[in-house]
């Protein structure tokens, strides 16, 4: 199973959901946190998403992260998941020194990223 770690804050139905309906169709068996959309409801649901977001990523073996937008949540979810040994395959233009020594690899677009993760099962 791979949980789908990506910006939402912010972000329009496009941006947050697109990405993610295109990994799901293509690998499957994916967590997707937008199930519990959350959007404008932040406050005073923190631990709640939180909570949430971490039971879902502990139950998966790696982490697909789109880290093409700056984003808290997404990089907290990939420090996370980097400190209990999950992979983290990312896609986007980061050169953010975190994002690369968090994550197992950083490629440019989605279907790369898939395609390690197809080939890595």
């Amino acid at each position: 199973m791979t949980y789908l770690c990506g910006s939402i804050n912010g972000c329009n139905d496009s941006e947050a959901k697109d990405w993610r309906v295109s990994a799901a169709s293509l690998l499957g068996d994916v967590i997707d946190p937008m199930r519990n959309d959350y959007r404008g409801k932040e406050k005073g649901n923190e631990s709640l998403i939180i909570a949430q977001d971490i039971k879902d990523i502990v139950s998966c073996q790696q982490v697909l992260a789109n880290v093409s937008r700056p984003s808290w949540g997404t990089a907290m979810e990939i420090f996370f998941a980097h400190s209990i040994g999950i992979p983290v395959f990312a896609f986007g233009q980061s050169s953010s020194p975190w994002v690369v020594h968090h994550v197992s690899h950083l490629d440019r677009c989605l279907e790369v990223s898939i395609e390690r993760i197809l080939c890595k099962q």
